[in-house]
């Protein structure tokens, strides 16, 4: 149910999620066991090259997808494509155009002074699409995800447009469930004006932007 339900909010605040469906499982191994009943099982559409070309259209067939696992920061890796490979690329890994213009987002990200990253973020962020999702994870009190440890959501470079998107998954411990240590009264309180735990550089530049801010909060109050 909470992977159910947790998409439904993410697609409510106006993101592309993967479909939820459930299957009921029984088990015949013939001369041992005749239809086991082993319960229901939850099953999630998997991300990937049909699903990104079904969802968003024919012009995002070609993007980046990529899910980082173990990254509290995004580092930059210098000009040689190949280093980027631990950001989890999964689909469009030969677009070197659109793989260059993430690279030079990760430079402008560590490299840069917080004005010059603010004037630039909307160059190579997907600002509406990024503050709808924190909308969502934060009303779900979805901690296990990059607001709180370091996996469960996917980068997407969308070719259409060329500006990075984050998308949500593996969403079994919303609604509070994962508590990195909290109190349910304190989750209930969960903070809306800084949705994450860990140190974040990235999180960190985006809420101190006031534009990014006002569409948080209009995404929050849809």
């Amino acid at each position: 149910l909470r992977e159910k339900l947790g998409y439904e909010v993410f697609h409510a605040a106006g993101l592309p999620v993967p479909g939820v469906g459930w299957a009921h499982l029984k088990l015949t191994i013939e001369g041992e066991v005749k239809q086991q009943d082993l319960g229901l099982y939850v099953l999630i559409e998997q991300v990937d090259d049909n699903w990104i070309e079904r969802k968003l259209g024919t012009d995002s067939a070609d993007s980046v997808l990529m899910k980082p696992e173990g990254m509290a920061q995004w580092p930059y890796l210098g000009e040689d494509l190949q280093a980027y490979e631990r950001y989890g690329i999964k689909e469009g890994e030969k677009n070197r155009r659109l793989m260059k213009r993430f690279v030079d987002f990760l430079r402008l990200l560590n490299d840069s002074e917080r004005d010059a990253f603010s004037q630039q973020a909307g160059q190579y962020l997907d600002l509406e699409n990024w503050a709808q999702y924190f909308a969502a994870n934060t009303l779900l009190v979805n901690l296990d995800s990059m607001v709180a440890m370091t996996h469960n959501y996917y980068l997407l470079v969308d070719s259409a447009d060329g500006l990075i998107k984050i998308l949500p998954w593996d969403l079994n411990e919303c609604f509070g469930l994962f508590t990195v240590g909290a109190s349910p009264e304190d989750l209930v309180r969960w903070d809306i004006r800084r949705p994450w735990v860990m140190e974040n550089k990235l999180l960190s530049l985006l809420f101190d932007q006031p534009e990014f801010r006002k569409r948080y909060d209009k995404a929050l109050r849809e």
